[in-house]
């Protein structure tokens, strides 16, 4: 036990941790980052913007700017405080703000187009978080292998690691190949 091996103090169930705000329900807990959402909304002008029902138009086509860059040290704060938010308990834009980190170095007017889209999202979807229902937990670990070692191009994912508690999704990692 850790009380008999060094000297703490119980100070009940966590209720918020950084930046996630955990409740316990009857069937389980429920992790969300609203608070968290609201102060990136604040921070970047985007508390009082007109929701949208998806966090990225794919009939946009992104490219990489070939002029001057706009507003790039901005940019690059939003996508981390995005990259926090899709990390712990919103896995719905993590697809959208791993392809809007692609244009970190030289955004175009279009990514942040998408960037607002990505904020506009988030406002109407501030309350959503990851619900863990309890369960006999069984962890497994997956690795895959995308593609043929000798024929992927530069680009191609290299490969996933996966890990989960049955049927929910504690981490993933996806390298591209250099």
């Amino acid at each position: 036990m850790l009380k008999e091996s060094f000297e703490v103090k119980d100070l009940g169930e966590a209720k918020f941790m950084l930046g996630i705000q955990i409740t316990r329900t009857t069937n389980g807990y429920s992790l969300d980052q609203s608070s968290y959402i609201e102060k990136i909304l604040k921070k970047y002008n985007y508390f009082d913007c007109k929701p949208v029902c998806t966090p990225y138009d794919a009939s946009v086509k992104l490219f990489k700017n070939t002029g001057d860059s706009v507003r790039q040290s901005e940019y690059a704060s939003i996508i981390g405080s995005l990259r926090y938010a899709a990390d712990y308990t919103r896995p719905n834009i993590a697809y959208v703000v791993g392809l809007l980190g692609r244009f970190n170095s030289c955004p175009s007017r279009e990514n942040w187009n998408a960037i607002e889209r990505a904020m506009r999202y988030l406002k109407r979807t501030a309350n959503l978080g990851i619900h863990y229902q309890r369960f006999p937990a069984v962890l497994e670990g997956i690795v895959m292998r995308i593609g043929i070692p000798y024929q992927m191009t530069p680009r191609q994912p290299a490969g996933m690691f996966l890990t989960s508690l049955v049927e929910l999704c504690l981490g993933s990692q996806r390298n591209k190949q250099s």
